[in-house]
């Protein structure tokens, strides 16, 4: 039985997921937006993906310490990567609206790369300067409608609100939209305490289990 989700479910939820967040099964739009953001290393560090050969080969190489799952070699890469996450009760990730959809069905968990850069910042492997420059970036390729942008920019202003580190700067808050508190920095949110202590992410932090 996989991770199950009330497709209903909150904004404090999904903050939770989101701290919560582990590991998950990529697709090929997944690595590719990574790799274009320059999250695919943090990435790969951070959580534990798992890739099945569909996607490695339309990816074009196998990304260092991403986990290789066996698939039936019959299914193509969209078939492989639902059933992996259902079988495997792992949340799918993936930039296809088609296959969010599939799973979302079944109340199954999915992500796409706008949740998981907030998973980064909510679980503190990325500053909140470095979430907002990497958003900038994402909505550069990225195609997001109106109700996950307005999503993602809630969730933003929930997780800073938690983290409560100092005050954005005006051209912060003008560009999610935001009223953010918290002109006197505060203490800044470490990952669960089975975890241990890592700092933001300079190219060597890890904490995938």
């Amino acid at each position: 039985m996989g991770p199950r989700i009330n497709n209903n479910r909150t904004n404090d939820r999904v903050c939770t997921e989101l701290r919560e967040l582990r590991s998950g099964i990529a697709d090929t739009s997944t690595l590719i937006y990574l790799q274009r953001l320059g999250l695919l290393p943090l990435a790969r560090q951070w959580f534990r993906l798992l890739l099945t050969p569909q996607v490695i080969a339309e990816f074009g190489h196998h990304p260092e310490g991403m986990v290789l799952l066996e698939t039936a070699p019959a299914a193509t890469a969209d078939e492989a990567v639902t059933d992996a996450a259902l079988t495997l009760g792992l949340p799918l990730l993936s930039e296809d609206g088609r296959l969010l959809r599939r799973v979302r069905r079944q109340g199954h968990a999915h992500y796409n790369c706008l949740m998981l850069l907030l998973a980064l910042y909510a679980q503190g492997a990325i500053s909140h300067d470095q979430c907002l420059r990497l958003h900038r970036s994402l909505l550069a390729f990225a195609r997001y409608g109106p109700a996950i942008l307005a999503c993602g920019n809630e969730i933003l202003r929930m997780i800073h609100i938690g983290t409560d580190p100092p005050a954005p700067s005006a051209r912060e808050r003008d560009h999610w939209g935001l009223t953010l508190p918290g002109s006197t920095p505060g203490p800044v949110h470490q990952p669960p305490p089975d975890t241990g202590q890592y700092p933001h992410w300079t190219g060597g932090a890890s904490r995938r289990q």
